[in-house]
C-alpha cells in the first residue's frame, strides 16, 4: 500500500542531497515494503547499465517522464528474486535518482541497509 504524499511533501523531497534521498529511500521502501522501477528496467545481460529505484510512484513518474511506467516491487520479492540477480551480473543499483543526481550501491549494499532498516522494524 502507497502511502499519501502532497506536493508541498514531493518538493521538499526532491530537493534532498543523493545521500539524504538514499536514507529517506531506505526507510520509506522498509516502512511501506514496496518500492518502484522503470516496467524498462535492464535485462540480466546489460549489467553495466544501472538498475533505477524509487520509494513512491510520483518520484519514478518524474524521473521517466512518458517513455514507461513504474512498476511496484513488494520489498520480499525483491530482495528475494531481483537482488540475487543483481549481485550475480554486478549492476550497480541507482537509488532514487532525481535528474542526474543519484546514489549509485551495489545490491548487496542496498540489501543490507533494507536488511538493517527492516529488523527495526520487524523487532
Amino acid at each position: 500500500m502507497t502511502y499519501p504524499m502532497n506536493a508541498k511533501h514531493f518538493e521538499s523531497v526532491i530537493r534532498l542531497s543523493p545521500d539524504e534521498r538514499y536514507s529517506y529511500a531506505i526507510k520509506r521502501v522498509a516502512d511501506w515494503a514496496e518500492l518502484w522501477v522503470s516496467e524498462n528496467s535492464p535485462t540480466e545481460s546489460k549489467s553495466h547499465v544501472p538498475i533505477r529505484i524509487w520509494p513512491h510512484s510520483p518520484f519514478a513518474e518524474m524521473y521517466i517522464a512518458g517513455s514507461a511506467k513504474p512498476v511496484r516491487v513488494k520489498i520480499h520479492d525483491w530482495l528475494q528474486s531481483w537482488v540475487p540477480v543483481h549481485e550475480r551480473v554486478h549492476r550497480p543499483i541507482s537509488v532514487f535518482p532525481i535528474g542526474s543526481s543519484e546514489k549509485m550501491v551495489s545490491a548487496q549494499r542496498l540489501k543490507e541497509d533494507l536488511a538493517e532498516e527492516l529488523s527495526k522494524i520487524e523487532d
